[in-house]
């Protein structure tokens, strides 16, 4: 296509799409903050309840072991029932399953009950559901439409660790659930409502069943799990899971073990926000311009050589701050690689089903890795035996990626 071609294509995209960009950013954004919350609540739920940071992190791994599943019934139900209807449904089911995990009060079993229930339902806000329409609709910046798609999460994570920090003190543990849940439900419902619809010049929500993807180009999910690339990719993603399970976490924990207030440490943390905008919205216009597996590879490295510094450095406020905006640069970007590496080397006919079993495996790696971080820290008092094995591990998967072959030019 010329470059007057692919401008118009794009012009024309973005001004029947925007509505479903915007959506899916708010909707990817709610998805994910729960993850956050117990970041910025490790300290609080501590000293109110005396839970250890181990106990406190099984939680997330509830939400880890059941995820991988509960994705890829999301990418039947998505390709089943259409993205909007799903979101619809699961905005609703988020607001009260969250708001069910405050009135646990501290009963730690109850707590891991509720967060069993929440894990259930929180999947009809995952990023299948939002991601499909985008991959199936944007074809010139597919890249940086998606990037968009994930963009309001770094302003969640910018935000959220202080207005828990405040909500906690103003209203306590229980009502900071309450509001959050409710708050975000009643939101998410309203922008999907009005602009999560797809352009009648794209792919309609009736032709998001399975039978309207057959035409689409890509491969089967028997011949994608049957290929190297895919576990290439599988690797990559268990690589970069350990990485933000460990700073979603522990980071904030980290912070204020080494003498630095609940205040000071949300600070800090809350840069990682505003540099993952920065290297999402960055990685999208690179994935429309440049070879993807390069740009891949290097924002894979990122979170690496966020944990080299944590481990060889001085911990003080400039570089504890560089930390922090470097990881926001590499997690960041995460999701969005994972989304536009299987739409390009794997093709939307299955993709729905593809990209939940990688996600899956993602956020069965963060849980874990969370559990795992807070268990070596409550035995040996560091974590920096965590920190040295998630930079060779992610240093690894960068490689990889740098390696794996030019992607079908049929699945552009």
């Amino acid at each position: 296509m010329s470059v007057n071609g692919n401008y118009s294509r794009a012009k024309s995209e973005w001004a029947d799409g925007w509505g479903l960009v915007l959506a899916a950013s708010l909707g990817n954004a709610v998805n994910i903050i729960h993850l956050h919350v117990i970041g910025a609540l490790t300290v609080p739920l501590t000293d109110t309840y005396g839970w250890s940071r181990g106990e406190i992190g099984l939680a997330l791994t509830i939400f880890s072991v059941l995820s991988p599943f509960l994705f890829v019934v999301m990418g039947v139900i998505t390709d089943r029932f259409g993205a909007r209807r799903t979101a619809l449904v699961g905005s609703v089911l988020f607001g009260i399953s969250y708001s069910l995990v405050g009135t646990a009060g501290d009963d730690l079993k109850l707590w891991y009950i509720y967060y069993t229930i929440f894990t259930v339902f929180l999947q009809g806000t995952c990023s299948v559901v939002w991601s499909r329409p985008i991959v199936a609709y944007f074809h010139a910046q597919r890249g940086l439409a998606l990037a968009l798609s994930f963009s309001a999460t770094g302003l969640v994570i910018a935000i959220t660790p202080t207005i828990v920090v405040r909500l906690v003190s103003q209203f306590g543990i229980s009502n900071t659930f309450y509001i959050i849940g409710s708050g975000a439900g009643v939101l998410l419902f309203l922008v999907t409502f009005f602009l999560f619809k797809i352009p009648d010049s794209g792919v309609s929500d009736k032709q998001e069943n399975t039978d309207g993807t057959e035409h689409l180009p890509g491969l089967s999910f028997r011949q994608t799990v049957a290929g190297t690339t895919f576990w290439r990719l599988v690797f990559v993603i268990v690589c970069l899971s350990m990485a933000l399970g460990f700073f979603i976490g522990h980071f904030q924990p980290l912070l204020i073990d080494g003498g630095m207030s609940a205040a000071q440490a949300a600070a800090i943390a809350g840069l990682i926000g505003p540099a993952m905008i920065v290297g999402r919205l960055a990685t999208g216009f690179s994935f429309d311009r440049f070879p993807l597996k390069w740009v891949a590879s290097i924002v894979v490295s990122f979170p690496a050589i966020a944990c080299a510094l944590l481990v060889t450095t001085e911990d003080t406020v400039f570089m504890l701050s560089l930390v922090a905006i470097v990881v926001g640069l590499g997690i960041g970007a995460e999701v969005d690689v994972a989304a536009y590496l299987t739409s390009r080397y794997f093709g939307l006919k299955r993709y729905s089903t593809i990209f939940a079993v990688i996600i899956g495996i993602y956020a069965g790696g963060i849980g874990v890795n969370s559990m795992v971080a807070g268990r070596i820290f409550d035995q040996i008092g560091t974590y920096d035996p965590v920190l040295v094995f998630i930079a060779a591990g992610v240093f690894l998967s960068s490689l990889v990626v740098a390696l794996m072959p030019r992607p079908p030019a049929a699945f552009e």
